[in-house]
């Protein structure tokens, strides 16, 4: 068993015959996992929960007694090996209980040499049925793997198809829904297969099948537990895609299919799967290709007036910014082909920006109007789809930033109050007003937590948004500074210099000048 432990149950109302079988077992030499119960209702109950390779109970026990135990055990886990112990005057009981799937009787007081020679007999039942198991999962994975390569390379195996259905049951083509067809341009090791699969495996959380269907192609089949929709399942194309070239150093592509019913409709499919691979000269450049029969009248569904906002509003709201970023890709596709009038597309820009913008604390209610002003002024919708683009970057890039640092409470809101109100005049009570706390309390979190005091980050962070105004705006350099906390021109001049070594003035002239 791979140095696994036998796991055993021993199940008695008499805490004294418990204590003496596990003296036994330690007198024995034998090594197991030992779990106990005082009653067969509570054995019954951890029974269900977890796996047991051996059951050792009493008869005459009570709640359940070790009869009923042992009817309701064996249907419900048919490879337990049962050892009965009782009383003499038991023994009719123990010959009923024979019949019910008892392998072994032991009559109290129980003997040390008896006890031995049922245990180590019951130990090689336990690892013969654990071989026999681990043998019959190895046959039916080869059954499995190779019936799904014929099944997806188009070959015809009603033979190979019965055995898989016959090993694994009628339900196995229903198992899978969606498909991702992998492509690398040059032949791939086994070694490399390997690695590919268990980065595959880690992806999906183990709930996928992953195929090999040539020197060339990979199948990873999407089990119906996974439960993604189409947003979460491209976002997933594209971090496996990027994992894939990253583990091997590889160029390839993947061809992402819709989801269907069952495996048979994922393999009428293959054909104009490879035959989308075929034709990845016209991608330029696309790695992640999605397959869709009908997909333009999907399209116009999904993407209907209004429902995009829903979509982004969505997806913002649960910080899922990798699958926002597929969305929007696929969107402005979608929307090129559309008449819509200069005017409205770019209210619906304006409209998308805001819902991005307002479910993340990064950004201020200034920022939202000063970008959506960009939006109206632009007559280019590639200079509308980038500033979107980078928006959602710099939401997701603070989003991670903060998951990955998980700061105290009180840190979080003193942050977001900043990033609300930086514009603003702010002292150290307010801020420890907004967090329920105390400024003295406050400073040393912060410090703790940050490395830096309240007033150096709030310093630093209204410089930043001064920063980005004096690139993305012609404001002029006074109400710069007014609209980031700052009274006096003349201080955030002085401000700015002291951080950058150069005037706000020449900052907004010098291209190429490095940000904070």
């Amino acid at each position: 068993m791979d140095g696994k432990k036998i796991h055993m149950l021993v199940v008695d109302d008499e805490k004294i015959q418990r204590d003496g079988i596990l003296f036994l077992l330690k007198k024995s030499g034998l090594e197991f996992e030992i779990s106990q119960c005082e009653n067969g209702e509570e054995a019954y109950r951890l029974l269900k929960k977890g796996h047991v390779d051996i059951l050792l109970t009493d008869i005459r026990m009570p709640f359940m007694d070790g009869m009923e135990l042992i009817s309701r055990v064996v249907p419900l886990a048919p490879d337990i090996k049962i050892i009965l112990y009782s009383g003499y005057e038991d023994f009719e009981y123990a010959r009923t209980a024979m019949s019910l799937g008892v392998h072994y009787y032991l009559r109290k007081p129980v003997d040390l040499e008896e006890f031995r020679d049922v245990i180590t007999s019951v130990m090689g039942e336990v690892l013969e049925t654990e071989k026999r198991q681990e043998e019959n999962g190895k046959i039916k994975s080869c059954v499995r793997n190779y019936a799904l390569c014929c099944l997806l390379n188009g070959t015809k195996n009603d033979q190979i198809q019965d055995l898989a259905g016959s090993l694994l049951g009628e339900k196995w083509v229903r198992q899978y829904n969606r498909i991702f067809l992998i492509h690398f341009e040059e032949e791939i090791s086994e070694e490399e297969w390997k690695n590919a699969e268990e980065m595959i495996r880690h992806e999906a959380d183990g709930i996928c099948e992953s195929v090999v269907l040539s020197a060339h192609q990979l199948a990873v089949l999407w089990d119906k537990r996974n439960r993604l929709n189409d947003f979460h399942y491209q976002a997933r194309a594209q971090r496996m895609h990027r994992r894939l070239e990253d583990t091997l150093h590889r160029d390839c592509w993947i061809v992402a299919g819709e989801e269907v019913s069952d495996l048979l409709h994922i393999a009428e499919e293959m054909p104009q799967m490879r035959a989308c691979l075929e034709n990845r000269f016209w991608e330029n450049g696309k790695r992640v290709l999605f397959f869709h029969q009908e997909r333009k009248n999907a399209l116009e569904e999904q993407y209907a007036d209004g429902k995009i906002l829903e979509i982004v509003r969505e997806l913002a709201g649960q910080g899922d910014y990798a699958a926002l970023q597929v969305v929007m890709q696929e969107y402005w596709d979608f929307h090129r082909e559309k008449e819509n009038s200069l005017l409205y597309s770019k209210f619906l820009c304006t409209s998308i920006l805001h819902e991005i913008m307002q479910k993340s604390s990064i950004f201020s209610d200034f920022d939202i109007v000063s970008a959506v002003e960009q939006v109206y002024k632009s007559n280019r919708s590639d200079k509308v789809v980038a500033l979107i683009q980078d928006v959602i970057e710099q939401a997701r890039a603070f989003h991670e930033s903060n998951a990955a640092k998980e700061q105290h409470p009180i840190v979080s809101i003193a942050k977001k109050y900043i990033c609300k109100h930086y514009g603003e005049e702010l002292d150290l009570e307010q801020l420890a007003e907004s967090a329920h706390t105390s400024p003295r309390y406050l400073c040393r979190l912060f410090k703790e937590e940050t490395g830096e005091g309240i007033g150096q980050y709030l310093k630093k962070y209204r410089l930043q948004k001064a920063q980005e105004l004096l690139k993305s705006t012609n404001l002029k350099i006074k109400e710069i500074g007014r609209k980031t906390g700052y009274s006096s021109a003349s201080y955030f001049c002085q401000s700015f210099r002291e951080y950058f070594g150069i005037s706000p003035e020449k900052f907004r002239n010098t291209p190429d000048f490095p940000g904070l």
